[in-house]
């Protein structure tokens, strides 16, 4: 939700500044490839931030920790394997 005010808000000043903008429809295999890349990202954040997590979480912003547990509860290795295939495609 964030991002897309941003957006919007990004194209009204655009629009107000003169510029033209439009909207576009991304392919049907983007909504894929967008879901592969949270998968790859959260797969391997929890591996790159395995230590802190484990050993330093109340040091973490509450938005990261529960971000990384999340990430770590729902996303195995197979999910990260089929995401690499996604992407590779």
């Amino acid at each position: 939700p964030a991002m897309a005010t941003a957006l919007q808000e990004a194209a009204a000043r655009l629009r107000a500044a003169g510029h033209t903008v439009r909207e576009v429809r991304l392919p049907a295999w983007a909504a894929e490839a967008f879901e592969a890349q949270a998968t790859v990202q959260g797969w391997e954040a929890v591996r790159a931030l395995h230590t802190e997590l484990t050993q330093h979480a109340d040091a973490l912003s509450p938005l990261l920790r529960d971000y990384l547990r999340e990430a770590s509860r729902t996303i195995g290795d197979a999910d990260y394997d089929a995401a690499q295939r996604v992407a590779a495609a």
